[in-house]
């Protein structure tokens, strides 16, 4: 069975050397450049996840900073819950600042949500589970990140 149908073969036959070289370099030349082009969508699109993980541990690293106290001092036996309830729902408001992020949980080291931010309190979301290893996944619904605070 032939490679290229009859009415190809014929067509290409009749044409002369100057047009059959023609075709072949830019045949040639459309496949390279469609590779080239797939080759660099792949290294921008892992180059941009990478980024997304990056800037968000970042963000996340920050917030733990700033948590720390306040889940410090939430252990704590004095009782200063409220004032520490209080130190963590401002900074979880201060993600409002990120519109990229639409929902972020802060636990204690038992496993307890003390605080959070919703970017759309409409939407129902569950919470995510407490995880205390440092990890990152893409999931269907965007990326999701877990920080340990240390």
């Amino acid at each position: 069975m032939p490679f290229f149908p009859a009415a190809l073969r014929r067509a290409l036959r009749n044409l002369s050397i100057r047009r059959k070289l023609t075709a072949i370099v830019t045949l040639t030349s459309g496949v390279a450049v469609i590779l080239a082009s797939a080759g660099f969508l792949a290294l921008d699109y892992n180059t941009f996840r990478r980024q997304i993980v990056t800037d968000l541990e970042t963000t996340a690293e920050g917030l733990g900073l700033l948590a720390y106290p306040a889940l410090d001092a939430e252990s704590a036996p004095s009782g200063v819950g409220s004032q520490a309830q209080a130190a963590l729902a401002l900074i979880m408001g201060s993600l409002r600042a990120y519109p990229s992020i639409e929902q972020a949980v802060i636990f204690d080291a038992s496993g307890r949500a003390v605080g959070g931010h919703e970017r759309n309190i409409l939407q129902e979301r569950s919470t995510p589970g407490f995880d205390d290893r440092n990890q990152h996944a893409f999931t269907p619904e965007g990326l999701v990140l877990y920080r340990r605070v240390t």
